[in-house]
C-alpha cells in the first residue's frame, strides 16, 4: 500500500488494507458500498440476461483471494483515487469478460499470421507479396503489437474483437465516450505507425513503395490484428 496517499483517500486506503488482510467486516463494508456497481455495469453492458450472483462471486475471488505466492488484487489499490472508482473499473472489466468472452480456438503463431495474410479472393499480387515480404511483415507486426501499452491492447481487444461501443468502452475505462473513442483511434494509429516504422527499417525500400505495400496488405492486416487479439491477455492497470 502507498503510505503517501492523499489525505482525502486515507479512509479508502484503510478499508482496502483491511480487505487485503481478509477482515470479514471490512469485506462486508466494501460489498455494501461498491457491489451496486455490478448492477450498474450489467444495465449498461449486458445484452442478455446474466447471473448477478455468479458475477459477484467472481468479483470476490478477483478482489479478495490471493493467487498462489501473490497478494489479493485489492492490495494493489494505492489511494491515488477514490476506492469507488477503482472498484467500478475492476467490476466493469469482470462484467465485460463474463458477457463478451467465449471459448476460442487458439491458433499457433505461424498459423495466426498466415491466416491473416490469406485473402478471401487470392490474387497474384497478394501471393507475391506474401512470398516476398511475409516474414518481414510478420516480424514487424509482432514488434509493433508488443510496443503497445496494456491499455492500448485492451482498447483494441474490447473495441475491435469484442465490438464494444464508445459508451461501453467509456464505462470500462471510467472516461467519457468521446475520450474512449479517441483513445481507441490513437491505439490503432500507433500500431499502424509502429508497423510502418519497423517495416521500413527492415525492407529499406522507398517510402512510396512501402505505402503501396501497406495499402495492398491493409485487409490482411485487419485479419491479422483480430487474430492477434484473440491471444492477447487482458492486462489490468492498477489504481
Amino acid at each position: 500500500m502507498d503510505g503517501n496517499a492523499p489525505n482525502e483517500h486515507l479512509d479508502d486506503l484503510e478499508l482496502a488494507s483491511a480487505c487485503a488482510r481478509g477482515e470479514i467486516e471490512a469485506i462486508a463494508t466494501f460489498e455494501a458500498r461498491y457491489f451496486r456497481e455490478i448492477d450498474v455495469a450489467l444495465a449498461r453492458i449486458a445484452r442478455s440476461s446474466a447471473d448477478r450472483s455468479e458475477i459477484a462471486q467472481r468479483v470476490r475471488e478477483r478482489f479478495f483471494v490471493a493467487p498462489p505466492g501473490g497478494r489479493p488484487r485489492i492490495a494493489e489499490y494505492a489511494g491515488r483515487g477514490e476506492l469507488r472508482n477503482w472498484a467500478r473499473a475492476g467490476i466493469v472489466r469482470i462484467v465485460l469478460q463474463f458477457v463478451t468472452r467465449r471459448p476460442r480456438d487458439v491458433p499457433t503463431e505461424d498459423a495466426l499470421f498466415l491466416a491473416g495474410l490469406a485473402s478471401n479472393e487470392p490474387s497474384p499480387e497478394m501471393a507475391y507479396l506474401k512470398a516476398r515480404y511475409g516474414a518481414e511483415f510478420k516480424a514487424s507486426f509482432e514488434r509493433a503489437a508488443n510496443v503497445l501499452t496494456p491499455r492500448e491492447r485492451n482498447l483494441l481487444r474490447h473495441g475491435i474483437l469484442d465490438g464494444l461501443t464508445s459508451d461501453e468502452l467509456g464505462a470500462l475505462f471510467g472516461v467519457h465516450r468521446a475520450t474512449a473513442a479517441r483513445w481507441l483511434a490513437s491505439a490503432r494509429e500507433r500500431l499502424s505507425d509502429e508497423l510502418r516504422r519497423d517495416l521500413s527499417a527492415r525492407l529499406e525500400v522507398p517510402s512510396a513503395e512501402l505505402d503501396s505495400l501497406l495499402r495492398v496488405m491493409q485487409s490482411s492486416l485487419e485479419i491479422t490484428l483480430r487474430r492477434y487479439l484473440v491471444n492477447a491477455d487482458v492486462e489490468e492497470e492498477s489504481a
